[in-house]
């Protein structure tokens, strides 16, 4: 097909459909009507006592007091473990940065005793 043979829409135009070709979908009442597919038929000649058990649909049985204990001591242990990590890092890292002087923190006049001076800071 070729430019010409498409149709050119008009800004402001309306569409006319026709409802007789339009197939209309309840799309809440699809999923209240899902259900499970039925069961196969058995093979003739069997009975129902000698076709295989079914499953049955039982729930799980709830985790044992035991079981919660040992899961709450492996959260606690890492636990510990990420903040022995953290604080071993931190001293490493604070050891090895260089010690600022004195001297280009504090102004030319020393302050008085028990006065903390602040360098000021710029805002960018």
């Amino acid at each position: 097909m070729g430019e010409d043979d498409k149709r050119k829409f008009q800004a402001g135009a309306t569409m006319q459909i026709e409802l007789d070709q339009v197939q209309l979908v309840d799309l809440e009442a699809a999923v209240a009507r899902r259900t499970p597919p039925p069961l196969p038929d058995l093979p003739p000649g069997a009975t129902a006592s000698s076709a295989p058990p079914r499953p049955l649909v039982t729930e799980a049985p709830p985790a044992s007091a035991g079981k919660n204990l040992v899961y709450l001591g492996l959260i606690a242990i890492v636990v510990a473990l990420a903040v022995a990590a953290g604080l071993m890092v931190g001293r490493r890292v604070s050891a090895s940065a260089p010690a600022a002087s004195s001297a280009a923190v504090l102004p030319s006049a020393a302050p008085p005793s028990g006065v903390l001076t602040i360098p000021p800071i710029e805002v960018k």
